[in-house]
């Protein structure tokens, strides 16, 4: 309880207009233990997708680093290192990429194909002040950036690294989860 309460006093000096209750935070806190668990699996760098689950991250790092250090090293095997996006090397997009395939097999959905999973879900359901609302149309992975209310506002853009056939060019997916995408997709 120590963190949420941490969490509530400090958040809206980061992340204007975050929303400070309980619900949120659970949330929030449950998406950024869905990405430790992306960062686990996966064979590659992943990147966090929802400034939800940052605010949290934000938070833990400030009022006990060798409490998320221990944590991280009990539960997921090893330390998750918080970086900012413009310290990636080569950028966030194979970033977020593994992040969404790897949220997608947690979620038991294909790694390929127009799915949105929870993790990326978390900005939109929680109307995160400046967050990230992922969405699906016409069978394209979708990105709308939300305004200071958390309402999608602005034009949506495809997620380019979301494209399967991309997925399989960077060998985060196999031929047969690209072949049954394009079963799917006829």
């Amino acid at each position: 309880m120590q963190l949420y309460d941490y969490w509530a006093r400090t958040a809206h000096h980061e992340f204007q207009g975050i929303l400070r209750d309980a619900f949120f935070y659970a949330r929030a806190a449950d998406a950024l233990l869905m990405f430790f668990q992306c960062v686990q699996r996966s064979n590659r760098p992943c990147a966090l997708p929802s400034k939800a689950a940052d605010s949290v991250w934000h938070a833990w790092l400030r009022w006990s680093p060798a409490s998320l250090d221990d944590f991280c090293e009990r539960h997921f095997g090893r330390r998750i290192a918080h970086m900012e996006a413009g310290d990636m090397a080569g950028g966030m997009e194979v970033p977020i990429a593994a992040s969404l395939v790897t949220a997608r097999r947690l979620d038991g959905l294909p790694g390929a194909g127009p799915h949105v999973p929870r993790l990326f879900a978390t900005d939109r359901l929680l109307r995160m002040a400046g967050g990230h609302a992922y969405t699906v149309r016409r069978k394209r992975l979708m990105c709308i950036p939300m305004d200071g209310k958390g309402q999608p506002s602005g034009p949506a853009q495809v997620f380019p690294c979301s494209e399967p056939s991309i997925l399989l060019a960077l060998g985060l997916i196999a031929q047969g989860d690209y072949d049954l995408w394009r079963q799917d997709a006829k």
